[in-house]
C-alpha cells in the first residue's frame, strides 16, 4: 500500500509557502515499511510534482523539475551536495514532533549546501513550531492532519523580531541595529 499526500476531491490541500497560503502541488510518496513496489510516474501534462524518498529519487535521479526528494531524520542531507542546484524541492520528513533532526538538516541544506529551493517540513509538524522551522531555513511548512494553514501564518507574525542568529537572521540582534526610520539594518554591512 503507498501512502500519499494527493489532492482530495477538487482541490489540492493547502500548505504554507513563503508565509503564504496556497495549494499543494506536490505529492509525496511514502511507501510503507518493507513495501518492494516503484515509485508512480505522473503524467507528462501533470501539474503535480513528485517527491520520492532519498533511496527511490537516488535510483531515479534526473533534473526533472517534477521530481523532488525527501529525507528522513537519519538520511544525510550532504549526499545531496552535488544536486542542490538542480532539485526544485527537498522536504524533510518530522514523524514525530520532538524528533529536532530535521532542523538540522535544514541548517546543513540551507547555510552550507546553499540550497535557495523550496525547504520544505513535513510530518508531524506542528503549528508552535512555525518559527522556529522558518528560522532554520524551511520555506514550506505542510500542516499535520486536523491544522489549518491559516494558524500557521498567524503563528509566523507572533515574533517579528528574533534575538538569536540562525538562518534567518544572520546576524543576533545586538548586532543589528535600529535606524532612525525604525527598520533594523545588519550592523556588518555598514
Amino acid at each position: 500500500m503507498v501512502k500519499q499526500s494527493a489532492p482530495e476531491g477538487p482541490h489540492m490541500p493547502e500548505i504554507l509557502m513563503d508565509g503564504r497560503i496556497v495549494e499543494d502541488c506536490w505529492t509525496t510518496w511514502m511507501p510503507t515499511s518493507g513495501e518492494d513496489t516503484a515509485p508512480p510516474d505522473l503524467a507528462p501534462d501533470s501539474k503535480q510534482g513528485l517527491i520520492l524518498p532519498l533511496s527511490a529519487w537516488t535510483s531515479r535521479k534526473s533534473a526533472d523539475p517534477g521530481l523532488g526528494v525527501w529525507l528522513a531524520p537519519n538520511d544525510d542531507p550532504w549526499i545531496l551536495a552535488d544536486a542542490v542546484d538542480s532539485l526544485p524541492v527537498i522536504a524533510v520528513h518530522f514523524p514525530v514532533f520532538t524528533d529536532g533532526r530535521g532542523y538540522s538538516t535544514a541548517v546543513v541544506l540551507r547555510r552550507h549546501l546553499g540550497y535557495r529551493g523550496v525547504l520544505r517540513a513535513f510530518g508531524d509538524v506542528l503549528v508552535d513550531q512555525a518559527t522556529e522551522l522558518s528560522r532554520c531555513g524551511f520555506n514550506c511548512l505542510v500542516p499535520r492532519a486536523g491544522q489549518q494553514a491559516a494558524a500557521f501564518v498567524a503563528r509566523l507574525a507572533d515574533f517579528t523580531e528574533p534575538y538569536q542568529a540562525s538562518v534567518h537572521p544572520l546576524q543576533p540582534l545586538y548586532r543589528r541595529e535600529h535606524r532612525g526610520n525604525g527598520t533594523l539594518h545588519d550592523a556588518q554591512s555598514h
